[in-house]
C-alpha cells in the first residue's frame, strides 16, 4: 500500500496522531486550525462555538480557516455529507447540495436536538457516505477553479455503518464490525488511488492531504485501555507536496499541524506547529 502511495506522489507520514476522537471537534480544530479546547483549557467548552453549530452563530468569513484561505485570493470549495454536511454561504461552494431540509432557516433550530442525528441515520445510505466521486465529477463537468482553491472534502466511506466491499461494490455487514471497516478501509484506498490518478493529470501541482480525522472507537473486542487509545488516536495520513515544503516545516503528524502545513506551504503563511 505505501508503495502504491509513493507511485502517485504521496508520502506516508507514520505514526501521526488525531487531535480529538470525534468527529464534531476534529472538523471543529480544522476550521480553528488551533485546538478549541485542550486539557490545560480553564474556560469550559461553548457548544455554540463547536462544529456544526458554529455554522450559525459565527460570521463565516470569520471562520479562521475561511479567513486564510480568503486573505490568499483562493476559493473555498466543500465536498461532504453526513456528519460534516456543507451548508450554503457566499464564502464557499457546496459541491454536493445538501437536501433542503438542511439550507432552510429552520434548521438551525433544531441543532440542538436528536432530530439531525435520526434524519441522517434514517437518510444514510452509500452515495452519501462518499465526497469524492461528487468533487471529481464537480471538476470534470466544472473545470478547475481559474485562481487558487482550497477543497475541504470530507469522506464518510470507511465509517460505520459498513456497506461496501473491499471493491467498493453495495453491502452490508450486520454485526460485524472488523470485516466491515477491513472492507471500508480498502475501499477508501481504492478511491484515493483512483482520485490521485486524476488529479495527478487536471492538476499536478496540487498539494493534496488524506488524513483521518479520528481512529476507530466501535469494535466489539476485548482490549486494552492503551490499544483501546492507539486504536482512537492513529490515523492515516499521507500527502503530496514539494519536498522543499517538507524541509522547510517539517512533516505535520497531527490534524491541525497539517492545516498549518498546507497554509504555509500553499499561500506563504508563517504558522508555528502546535503541540
Amino acid at each position: 500500500v505505501k508503495a502504491n502511495l509513493v507511485n502517485t506522489g504521496l508520502k506516508y507520514i507514520d505514526k501521526s496522531q488525531s487531535s480529538y476522537s470525534e468527529t464534531q471537534m476534529a472538523i471543529t480544530s480544522i476550521m480553528f486550525v488551533d485546538y478549541p479546547q485542550t486539557l490545560s483549557s480553564k474556560i469550559p467548552l461553548n457548544y455554540s462555538s463547536l462544529f456544526p453549530l458554529m455554522i450559525s452563530t459565527m460570521k463565516h468569513n470569520e471562520i479562521p480557516l475561511i479567513s486564510y484561505v480568503k486573505k490568499a485570493n483562493s476559493s473555498f470549495l466543500w465536498s461532504a455529507k453526513q456528519s460534516a454536511i456543507c451548508r450554503p454561504s457566499k464564502e464557499w461552494i457546496c459541491i454536493n447540495s445538501p437536501n433542503i431540509f438542511f439550507s432552510n432557516n429552520l434548521f438551525k433550530f433544531t441543532l440542538t436536538t436528536p432530530l439531525p442525528k435520526i434524519f441522517l441515520a434514517i437518510f444514510r445510505d452509500i452515495s452519501s457516505q462518499d465526497s469524492i466521486s461528487p468533487f471529481l465529477e464537480y471538476i470534470e463537468n466544472n473545470g478547475l477553479p481559474k485562481n487558487q482553491f482550497f477543497a475541504y472534502i470530507h469522506n464518510d466511506i470507511p465509517h460505520n455503518p459498513y456497506r461496501v466491499t473491499s471493491e467498493c461494490e453495495p453491502t452490508n455487514y450486520i454485526n460485524q464490525n472488523m470485516e466491515g471497516y477491513k472492507s471500508s478501509y480498502n475501499c477508501a484506498l481504492k478511491t484515493l488511488q483512483i482520485f490521485m490518478e486524476k488529479i495527478n493529470i487536471i492538476d499536478p501541482e496540487a498539494i493534496v492531504v488524506f488524513q483521518g480525522d479520528h481512529g476507530i472507537r466501535d469494535l466489539n473486542i476485548e482490549i486494552t485501555e492503551k490499544e483501546k487509545y492507539l486504536l482512537l488516536g492513529r490515523v492515516f495520513n499521507a500527502i503530496k507536496a514539494p519536498e522543499t515544503c517538507f524541509k522547510k516545516y517539517g512533516a505535520p503528524k497531527t490534524t491541525v499541524n497539517t492545516l498549518r502545513f498546507v497554509l504555509n506551504c500553499a499561500y506563504g503563511y508563517q504558522l508555528p506547529y502546535r503541540e
